[in-house]
């Protein structure tokens, strides 16, 4: 069973999510700039790739993922973070989370990784910048990770693909 052509349709949901968003981003400025930043650095890195208009078409195979942004005026690293919802319900029922095929877990336990702390008398520690972002995602599975776009609501909606791993999805973990 190819639990992935059982998706029903998500761009309404994405749609619906988009116009609230966009509600919320003319209220708050600050929001609003920091949120078109963060959307062209993704577009930017190639993170998410424009579609063409002749390959928006919906077919079994296509999920959109809605989102937000959870801002936090205090962060001193990153105010504005945009989530993607691979937990969101489609017309079917189910999300891309739920379709998705989960591998084991890969890292250790953090008890384990903290005992191992007190092995050697100097630790090393590192922060990889937009880790998940980092890894592609197979051409073939980026439309599962579609989302809709555009910097003013006076603007055409434009759809897009991502196009590395999304690190609100099932699998981002592993």
């Amino acid at each position: 069973m190819d639990e992935v052509s059982e998706l029903g349709d998500s761009l309404k949901m994405a749609e619906k999510r988009l116009f609230a968003m966009e509600r919320k981003r003319e209220k708050l400025p600050e929001l609003n700039e920091k949120y078109i930043e963060f959307m062209n650095d993704y577009q930017d890195k190639q993170h998410m790739m424009k579609i063409p208009e002749e390959e928006v078409h919906i077919d079994a195979r296509v999920t959109y993922l809605p989102y937000h942004a959870v801002f936090k005026e205090g962060s001193t690293t990153t105010k504005l973070r945009v989530v993607f919802d691979g937990s969101a319900r489609n017309s079917s029922r189910l999300s891309l989370n739920e379709v998705q095929r989960v591998g084991p877990v890969v890292q250790n336990d953090l008890f384990s990784i903290t005992l191992r702390f007190r092995q050697y008398p100097i630790v090393l520690s590192a922060y990889i910048a937009q880790m998940y972002r980092q890894i592609k995602v197979t051409e073939n599975q980026q439309d599962l990770q579609r989302i809709l776009w555009r910097k003013d609501p006076s603007e055409p909606i434009q759809h897009f693909r991502l196009t590395t791993v999304t690190y609100v999805t099932a699998t981002a973990p592993f």
